[in-house]
Formats: structure tokens, sequence, C-alpha cells
């Protein structure tokens, strides 16, 4: 995906796994994974980490969305409560 930031939310997001590269692979429960590139900060809740090979995989079950702060591509979690007040 070449504008990660411009898809609005990636529900249903199981693993993370964060490259060296900084590309960063979704795998999504309900749909197929996603791809998406140069991503600088990954900041959502996990359950557990690994490594495999050279990349950090996270257990989550959340909703994530990929935002634009100060130039960096931030991967994350949606909070709806705190977005409605």
């Amino acid at each position: 995906m070449k504008e990660p930031a411009s898809i609005p939310v990636f529900r249903s997001v199981s693993r993370v796994w964060h490259f060296p590269s900084g590309d960063v692979l979704l795998e999504l429960a309900d749909h197929r994974d996603c791809l998406l590139p140069d991503v600088d900060k990954v900041d959502i809740p996990v359950s557990g980490t690994e490594h495999i090979a050279e990349a950090v995989v996270l257990d989550t079950d959340t909703t994530v969305r990929a935002e634009k702060i100060s130039g960096d591509l931030i991967l994350k979690e949606i909070d709806y409560f705190g977005e409605l007040e």
C-alpha cells in the first residue's frame, strides 16, 4: 500500500511484523494481509512478542491506523472512546 495514512483504519489486526527496512505486515483476521512501507514506529498494545529472522513480531487484537506525525509514519491503536470526546 503506497499511502497507508490514506486508509482510515485496519480492523481485526492479529499480528504485526515489523521488518528492519521499516516495512510492516499486518495480519488481519477477516481480510487479506496488508503490507505498509516505511513505518517509523509501532505504538499498539501487544499480548506477546518474538523475533523471527530479522523481524519483530507483535501479537495483538486491535484496530489500528497509520498516522503521519511530524513527518514520521506511526502505527497507532484506534481509541474510539477518546476520539468521541
